[in-house]
């Protein structure tokens, strides 16, 4: 229903093999029976989660040790079931690293999660919530301004253009990298939770 879930590698640009090829990596159950990818991301996930830096606005992701991160599978495996939204693992292929994680949330999962947010979405069934989280020593390299790109072109493909993201009124770094994206802030909202809401249109 929401497209395919197998790998995705983007597309080769000057950028990417600077990125040393990096590939997207779907939550699955392929994924979950692949010991070492597991182990990889098990440790990936921990140390992403675990870090203030990238917690900063978003202390709900905390993740405290390895037996957090298989829970965190089993609720991201019921989620996906459940069409309600999916991960989708950045790997360094070359390297064999963890790089961060995509969220993509589907209009079924922005009902049940963020029903505050529904009435500021003109055409809910042809849009998607994403979350980015990427390791601190990769900030500031513009990987995620690739990734993210990469991440909505997929979607694009399948025939989705409005893409939403939740940022904290705090979070500078955060709302100047998606206006670089050519996100734009939705006038009059702003949650309980102090957060802003964004959006691209394509």
């Amino acid at each position: 229903m929401y497209g395919d879930l197998g790998v995705h590698t983007p597309k080769i640009t000057k950028e990417s093999k600077k990125n040393n090829f990096t590939t997207f990596l779907p939550h699955g159950v392929e994924l979950m029976e692949n010991d070492n990818y597991m182990e990889l991301l098990k440790k990936g996930l921990l140390e992403l989660f675990s870090d203030e830096r990238v917690l900063e606005y978003s202390k709900e992701k905390k993740i405290n040790n390895i037996d957090d991160c298989s829970k965190f599978f089993i609720s991201s495996s019921k989620l996906q079931l459940e069409s309600l939204s999916y991960n989708y693992y950045i790997i360094n292929t070359k390297f064999n690293m963890f790089c961060g994680i995509i969220i993509n949330i589907s209009y079924l999962g922005i009902e049940k999660y963020y029903p505050h947010v529904t009435e500021y979405i003109d055409n809910l069934k042809k849009s998607w919530f994403l979350e980015f989280y990427l390791l601190p020593q990769l900030w500031g390299k513009n990987w995620m301004r690739y990734y993210l790109v990469q991440m909505v072109n997929i979607h694009t493909e399948q025939g989705y253009k409005y893409f939403f993201c939740l940022v904290h009124i705090d979070h500078l770094r955060c709302q100047k990298f998606l206006e670089a994206k050519e996100f734009v802030r939705v006038g009059g909202f702003i949650d309980d939770k102090g957060r802003l809401l964004y959006k691209l249109k394509l």
